[in-house]
């Protein structure tokens, strides 16, 4: 008898055990039903692509209760939730059997409701949840100044991931579910490894409190603004401030949470100062950027558009020298003509000097330079620098007497 042939076979038949071989054929039936039968869908775990079988929990009749079966391989658990592609509808795992060893089944329960709640770091976070009334036992009834009130004492239960996200859900703290407020009375994160069950009571609904945009009861008031809220021209190269401003029930908070302040822009051509908080972009086109906090889920998005401005010259001409003469104190004088554009000096076309002969004579000259010597003629007189007949700049010249 050859031994190795016989222990590979035991092996691909599953062992040598009775128990071994069971669940060898088990798992065989599994995967075949996985292909083949109507109660297979498929599914999104962990953000992995997974084959699930969804069968009828014959031992209650809740409908929104099944028992889910998947691959070893999947770590299928209690605190799991589960993504049916087809119906887009999730599934959290609440309870395991222990006993199956050829694939993972556990008892999943339908979510019907997205929670989301603010941390005490001003975090933002969200998860699935399946739940269980609301219920009421009675109805209780106050009167107070000849006032018949009923009392609220609705209950609803709460089975959603025991993570770290959730440890800050704990007694008193105020949930919305489904639109409606309620409050926190009890906590159980120990029957169930991985599951977090909440019972909630019924609680008042406050509109100044309650955010509903984000469904999150008894929030802070946030204030978020920033340059791209305003109206402005963004230039090709011109370095921008962002300039963000984060208020919490109106105190300033932006220094704090300058760490989590997030900027991204597409296309990626542009330039980011993460220490000062300023962009510059570096071609023309338009942009979409999303600028906030993700995590406190203040985030807001603009679509912006870089232009190049033709830039204005400004130009102007200068005749350098004194306006001021007095004789025997500055009776010969030296002047120049600069030409200035957008404050760079620039070379100009040669000219011509014109004055008063009356008042002075030109010791010396040049196409930019001119030395006068004036007579001692009192008066005022105009020099002028021309170029093809134009006069470009000019200079007023005041001759005053040796007394003053």
């Amino acid at each position: 008898m050859n031994l190795d042939l016989y222990r590979k076979r035991q092996v691909a038949y599953g062992g040598s055990s009775s128990i071994d071989k069971l669940d060898y054929r088990n798992k065989q039936l599994f995967n075949r039903a996985l292909q083949e039968s109507f109660n297979a869908e498929e599914v999104v775990l962990n953000n992995k692509d997974w084959r699930a079988l969804i069968l009828e929990d014959k031992l209650t009749l809740e409908l929104d209760q099944k028992w889910i079966g998947m691959p070893l391989e999947s770590n299928l658990k209690p605190g799991d939730v589960i993504h049916v592609k087809r119906n887009d509808i999730r599934w959290i795992m609440v309870q395991t059997d222990l006993s199956e060893r050829s694939f993972c089944r556990c008892v999943g329960k339908r979510c019907v409701a997205e929670i989301t709640w603010r941390d005490e770091d001003d975090n933002v976070h969200s998860s699935w949840a399946a739940l269980r009334g609301p219920t009421e036992t009675s109805i209780k009834t106050e009167a107070r100044k000849h006032i018949l009130f009923d009392q609220g004492n609705e209950k609803v239960a709460l089975w959603l991931p025991d993570t770290p996200e959730t440890k800050s859900l704990r007694r008193y703290k105020h949930i919305m579910v489904k639109g409606e407020t309620w409050e926190i009375a009890s906590v159980d994160y120990l029957t169930t490894p991985g599951i977090l069950e909440l019972n909630l009571v019924e609680a008042q609904d406050n509109r100044d409190l309650d955010n509903t945009s984000l469904g999150i009861a008894r929030d802070n008031k946030f204030t978020f603004t920033n340059v791209f809220d305003k109206d402005l021209d963004f230039q090709l190269n011109t370095y921008i401030s962002l300039e963000p401003y984060l208020t919490k029930d109106g105190v300033d908070i932006t220094e704090e949470k300058e760490s989590e302040f997030v900027f991204t822009c597409y296309p990626d051509t542009y330039t980011y100062d993460e220490v000062h908080l300023g962009v510059s972009f570096s071609e023309l086109g338009n942009y979409h950027i999303t600028i906030g906090y993700p995590n406190m889920k203040m985030v807001k998005e603009y679509d912006i558009e870089i232009k190049q401005y033709e830039t204005e010259i400004e130009s102007y001409y200068l005749i350098k020298g004194n306006s001021i003469i007095r004789p025997l104190v500055n009776s010969l004088e030296s002047y120049d003509i600069d030409y200035f554009v957008n404050g760079v000096q620039t070379p100009i076309t040669p000219g011509k000097w014109v004055f008063d002969k009356n008042f002075a004579t030109a010791k010396s000259q040049s196409a930019y330079h001119i030395d006068l010597d004036f007579t001692g003629e009192i008066g005022t007189m105009t020099l002028q620098y021309v170029v093809d007949n134009k006069v470009l700049a000019e200079k007023e010249i005041t001759v005053y007497s040796v007394f003053g």
